[in-house]
């Protein structure tokens, strides 16, 4: 960030585009707020543009109070898929950690063929627009982005070209739909791999793993990339020292998502067959999954007749 500043004499500033924020959860938010909150205790003016609360399907509010006092956080309206079903049920969506297998995916496929480079494309505009005004009014020394969604580079990428400000391209995971998803023509990948080139010319990328940072360096010879790992805060650990994990009875414990083909089922028939061999110590376990997931997974608990010793 050192190199970044951009000679800036007085506290540095940085605007940073991030879809998933609190009151959003899961797994997605964590870096981003970590970034927010440390930057803010090094003497960083940190300015959030981040869609209205609602717009994701994941809702943490427990994770405000993490938001440090002094950083700006402006919100604007967003066109997302989840205030389309909203508008199309005729009322307010129920925020859930749970979400239905089969429909999610019908609708993943139609949002594959129609938006790109996903889904939270239609917050593009709003985010550009509030992020171009806040820079007309301010200088600020980075815009710093963060996806998925990929989208948010879209917004960043838009800025920076009419500011001319240094911009870091912070990747969480590989391109989506591209890298992680198989692109549903040949069209579509070749839009989202022109997305990516175009991203890649970031100041400044940033990967969390060894294997995306060499697939990066390998496709785009002149992106300058630096690597930071995905880890944990100290802090959140301090709060209950010394704490243990009961002895009885037995507990595997899950926690995170299990969506986009991350399914319990391959476990699940282990413990199924487990349960059939030694059915008295299948009894005193206990198996926990904690997060977001699709209902199919709970399909497979009732299938494998399972419900003894598992909780969703």
């Amino acid at each position: 960030m050192d190199a970044l500043r951009g000679g800036a004499l007085n506290v540095p500033k940085i605007l940073m585009i991030i879809n998933f924020f609190p009151p959003a959860g899961g797994g997605g938010v964590y870096r981003p707020l970590s970034f927010v909150k440390y930057l803010s205790r090094l003497s960083w003016s940190v300015t959030v543009v981040t869609p209205r609360p609602g717009e994701f399907w994941i809702s943490d509010p427990g994770l405000e109070k993490e938001i440090p006092p002094g950083v700006r956080v402006v919100r604007t309206d967003s066109l997302s898929g989840l205030r389309f079903l909203r508008s199309f049920r005729g009322g307010p969506a129920r925020v859930s950690s749970r979400r239905s297998s089969g429909g999610f995916a019908a609708l993943r496929r139609l949002g594959e063929l129609f938006l790109v480079p996903d889904t939270y494309v239609g917050w593009v505009p709003f985010a550009a627009r509030e992020a171009e005004r806040l820079c007309r009014e301010e200088r600020f020394d980075v815009v710093y982005s963060t996806s998925p969604p990929d989208s948010s580079h879209l917004v960043a990428r838009r800025v920076v070209r009419v500011s001319g400000i240094p911009w870091v391209a912070d990747f969480r995971d590989p391109w989506f739909n591209l890298r992680l998803r198989e692109p549903p023509t040949p069209l579509h990948r070749a839009l989202h791999e022109r997305l990516e080139r175009s991203v890649s010319r970031a100041d400044l990328v940033l990967v969390t793993t060894e294997a995306h940072e060499r697939m990066l360096g390998e496709r785009y010879p002149g992106c300058r990339i630096e690597r930071i790992p995905n880890g944990f805060d100290e802090e959140d650990f301090a709060r209950e020292p010394g704490a243990r994990p009961p002895a009885d009875p037995f507990t595997v414990t899950h926690c995170g998502m299990l969506t986009l083909g991350r399914s319990t089922r391959p476990f699940l028939e282990g413990l199924a067959a487990f349960a059939r061999r030694v059915p008295a110590a299948a009894r005193a376990m206990r198996v926990v999954f904690i997060g977001p997931r699709e209902s199919a997974n709970e399909e497979w608990v009732k299938r494998f007749d399972l419900g003894g010793c598992q909780a969703l």
